[in-house]
């Protein structure tokens, strides 16, 4: 699955794979519109724990590398 930012937000993306003629073709999909919403939630939140810890670290190792004037 990949997440991906678009202009309204970010949104999951679900595998999918080429036709050798052009075109694609998902491999893998919920069934229900319920089950989609759980996925999209369960990787939305994983993809927010992750991001926020990185911006963190981030401006962690910033501070500390920071030059003085």
């Amino acid at each position: 699955m990949k997440v991906l930012r678009h202009s309204r937000g970010y949104v999951v993306s679900v595998p999918h794979k080429h036709w050798r003629k052009g075109g694609k073709y998902k491999i893998a999909f919920p069934i229900t519109d319920e089950a989609r919403k759980t996925i999209e939630d369960a990787v939305m939140a994983e993809y927010e724990k992750v991001a926020a810890e990185a911006t963190s670290q981030y401006i962690e190792t910033a501070a500390s590398t920071k030059q003085p004037r």
